[in-house]
């Protein structure tokens, strides 16, 4: 991770945040590269750190640097709301993701792969860490930078908004002797870094985790050719009898075999499975299983894990890429096809049944935290 401090004695980058402060109270008025003088004036550099300066100055949480036909839409997303700032050339849009790639320690000469990266600037004293991801696109590269400040303050449980009825039923559950806590939200939201946080808080052996992934049906019967076009985002596609039989089987206190899966072959090990032993907190983590009602009548607490549609779409890419063995092509016409139709048929609309949504996947760490010190106070009760 490459860190660096932010000057602020640059008379023509003060130019530059002043004009661009001017645009982003415009928002929906798109200024072009030619129209802004001081932008014209800037090196890519003081464009990069202005930009990204800017953004923190108006709590934005991303900067989405779309190329478009014929230039690049620059936008801030301030309170959830995207809002189109700026316009550059698709020369300026490639000199500033070479930057930022740099910046990043990403590969400058990588352009048809996606690649994510980090790095850190301190404004005003404050660090603050910049994730990025870089995805190809048909006009060019898409990057997207997510602000993480590095101070950030914590909330009670009974300051996040719950009505007095899910309030109560939230702190009864974690009063159990056991826990049932299940994770879910569209593919690429970050369950899997929201899990593995809050199994990093929690003491090793009080906490078990089973994944949907384990539970897609086995397909070993069907034509390799087949198996690759299988729709695993449908409901259809998880052996959801098995993982309710198992979840009641640790609930009784009794061990299971959970299945092993492979997504290269897209069958079932008929000779390995990962012994599961009962424990005090059970994590159910998968894309789907809000959408199985006897799934939800074991649980306690429900957890929904949100991310935007790009980073999500991002993730997806070097996910499937690197892990499943996918061409980008083929992630891409997966993702049109069968990903996008089937959130908005079934993930999306299951949301209703979370205790608790997480928005920004596994970089929200105050929502982590305080579901972490829910679990953690049973615990210590037990």
């Amino acid at each position: 991770m490459s860190q660096r401090t932010q000057g602020k004695n640059h008379t023509q980058e003060e130019t530059f945040l002043q004009e661009l402060a001017r645009h982003v109270r415009e928002s929906r008025k798109i200024a072009s590269l030619q129209g802004m003088e001081a932008l014209e004036k800037a090196s890519i550099k003081e464009i990069v750190d202005g930009l990204v300066e800017y953004a923190y100055k108006s709590t934005a949480s991303d900067i989405h640097i779309d190329p478009i036909e014929g230039g690049t839409i620059i936008r801030y997303r301030i309170d959830g709301i995207l809002h189109d700032v700026l316009l550059l050339s698709s020369e300026v849009h490639f000199k500033v993701v070479t930057r930022i790639k740099v910046l990043s320690e990403l590969r400058t000469d990588e352009h048809y792969a996606p690649q994510d990266g980090r790095f850190r600037m301190i404004l005003n004293t404050i660090p603050v860490d910049m994730r990025v991801s870089i995805s190809p696109t048909f006009f060019g590269e898409n990057t997207v930078i997510r602000l993480l400040v590095g101070q950030t303050s914590s909330l009670a449980l009974e300051e996040l908004g719950f009505s007095q009825k899910d309030l109560k039923r939230i702190q009864d559950s974690i009063q159990k002797s056991y826990g049932m806590v299940i994770a879910t939200g569209p593919t690429g939201s970050g369950k899997t870094t929201v899990v593995k946080k809050i199994i990093e808080g929690l003491p090793k052996e009080s906490v078990a985790v089973l994944s949907q992934d384990s539970y897609y049906k086995d397909n070993s019967h069907l034509p390799l050719e087949e198996r690759l076009e299988l729709n695993f985002d449908h409901p259809d596609s998880v052996d959801f009898k098995l993982l309710v039989k198992h979840v009641k089987e640790l609930k009784a206190g009794r061990p299971i075999n959970q299945p092993i899966y492979s997504y290269l072959t897209c069958s079932r090990s008929e000779t390995e499975t990962i012994p599961v032993n009962p424990t005090q907190v059970i994590i159910i983590e998968g894309i789907l299983i809000f959408t199985c009602p006897d799934l939800r009548k074991c649980m306690d607490i429900m957890v929904f894990v949100d991310a935007d549609a790009d980073d999500r779409l991002g993730r997806v890419i070097t996910r499937d890429n690197i892990e499943r063995g996918r061409t980008i092509e083929k992630v891409l016409e997966r993702y049109d096809k069968t990903v996008k139709p089937m959130h908005l048929q079934f993930i999306e609309p299951s949301k209703r049944y979370a205790d608790i949504i997480i928005p920004q996947g596994g970089h929200n760490l105050v929502a982590i935290g305080i579901l972490l010190a829910t679990i953690e106070k049973s615990l210590h009760k037990q």
